[in-house]
């Protein structure tokens, strides 16, 4: 993940190169990634006094669900707008793999979030890193040249404005 954010168009080579199975994806890297973004919240002990820790479980649970939830809410939106709106072409496979990554990418920018002490303003706009990720996902997604702003769009709002709005959505609940 960390290769998609300092080299996106390599990144993705690679990813497409490893022909990783969505399944064994989730199982071996995405499910264990959103327990590590969970037990991110517990950063916060250490520069936050005024939490306890029922209240930080309470944030984890809420990010990782929102997480877990997110990743399939944004390949489902995908899976049904892809093939009317960008290409016909549409490959289930490339939607899971994408989807599984980019929201781990969220999971990724809240872990930078937690660690740091100081609530910069510019820590809230991480999420928007993810554009490049998209833009330069294109080829690897199979999208025809005069529909990649309409991806770019479309997949923003899968893959970056569902899971940070389920994530507000579940902190807010508690």
């Amino acid at each position: 993940m960390i290769q998609l954010v300092l080299s996106p168009q390599r990144g993705w080579e690679d990813i497409s190169e490893s022909a990783v199975a969505p399944e064994v994806l989730c199982r071996r890297g995405f499910y264990p990634w959103l327990a590590v973004v969970g037990l991110s919240e517990f950063l916060r002990l250490f520069y936050d006094f005024s939490l306890s820790v029922l209240t930080l479980a309470e944030h984890a649970v809420a990010m990782a669900g929102a997480l877990f939830a997110s990743l399939y809410l944004g390949r489902l939106f995908l899976e049904a707008i892809f093939p009317r709106y960008i290409s016909d072409k549409a490959n289930p496979t490339k939607i899971n793999i994408f989807t599984i990554y980019l929201t781990g990418l969220i999971g990724l920018y809240h872990i930078i979030s937690c660690a740091m002490p100081a609530r910069l303003t510019l820590l809230h706009f991480l999420p928007l890193l993810s554009l490049l990720v998209i833009f330069r996902s294109a080829r690897f997604m199979d999208v025809p040249e005069g529909n990649t702003v309409t991806f770019m769009c479309l997949s923003a709002v899968a893959v970056i404005v569902v899971p940070v709005g389920m994530c507000a959505l579940l902190t807010f609940i508690i």
